[in-house]
């Protein structure tokens, strides 16, 4: 939805952060979005088969789930997928609804409003405040917000 997220993610500083401090770092596209294939805009799927492509690169180190954005709230998403990868998640920012995400971009919303009924399923499988209740196998999990966010305030 963004085309610069991810360029936004790696000019943070946040991935060599984590590369100076000895992890491993895997970046990729949501299906459909940058270089990626197109996709069934499935994120939450996306994000756990990221995960258990970074574990199969990598068995030895443990999984961590560190979402942005429209990555923490798909990412709230993907833990309460069966059988997840991820050891521990750090979500920053993660909206507690699609309505949330998209009140900056009123045809959008107006357009899952008007959706909503006929994929009700679809809407809560990726509505973070409806699965986080159910989020299992994690050792940890750290949100980050900030007081001015005007996407995702806490």
């Amino acid at each position: 939805m963004m085309p610069d997220a991810k360029g936004y993610f790696l000019r943070s500083g946040r991935p060599q952060m984590l590369l100076d401090a000895g992890y491993d770092v895997f970046l990729f596209d949501y299906g459909g979005f940058g270089e990626s294939e197109p996709g069934r805009f499935d994120w939450p799927n996306d994000i756990v088969s990221a995960g258990h492509l970074a574990l199969q690169l990598n068995p030895l180190q443990p999984v961590v789930l560190f979402g942005l954005s429209l990555g923490a709230g798909f990412g709230v998403c993907a833990l309460d997928t069966p059988g997840h990868p991820f050891n521990v998640a750090i979500l920053e920012s993660p909206f507690a609804h699609p309505h949330d995400y998209l009140r900056s971009r009123p045809l959008e919303r107006w357009a899952v409003r008007l959706l909503s009924p006929l994929f009700r399923r679809r809407i809560r499988n990726a509505t973070p405040i409806c699965r986080a209740p159910t989020v299992k196998g994690l050792e940890g999990v750290m949100f980050i917000y900030c007081e001015g966010d005007s996407i995702s305030p806490p």
